[in-house]
């Protein structure tokens, strides 16, 4: 997996490591992990929301493993569209989300990476050897 390892590969195995296991949180704290994700008390706080957020977070695990199986394939290029796509999109939709519910700072901060991350895909960077 790791023979033909460039500097380039350090963002992706970030990123899928970063989905792939912050995902599983909600498992076991779905408060917490609303509340650290940006979501404010009064959603976190309310049981009948726990269930939403694990099943959006495993599916953003499965993201992440998506990520690590392309990149043990070799298939970098794919890599790159997986970027593009989930941090353009997550990130200005999460933006969205979290300055309509009051939250400009982390507004801000979902903007600024998922505008990173959207980037890095967009532009090729991982398959672009």
């Amino acid at each position: 997996m790791f023979e033909q390892f460039n500097p380039r590969d350090i963002p992706p195995l970030i990123v899928a490591a970063g989905t792939c296991y912050t995902g599983l949180w909600p498992l076991w704290n779905a408060r917490a992990s609303m509340l650290t994700f940006g979501f404010p008390a009064r959603l976190a706080e309310t049981p009948a929301t726990h269930p939403v957020m694990v099943c959006c977070q495993i599916r953003t695990t499965i993201l992440g493993m998506i990520l690590f199986a392309f990149y043990s394939q070799q298939k970098f290029n794919e890599i790159d569209t997986v970027m593009a796509i989930v941090g353009l999109y997550a990130g200005a939709m999460d933006s969205y989300i979290f300055y309509r519910e009051g939250n400009p700072s982390k507004a801000i901060f979902r903007a600024v990476v998922g505008s990173l991350i959207g980037s890095w895909g967009y532009f090729g960077m991982t398959g672009g050897r």
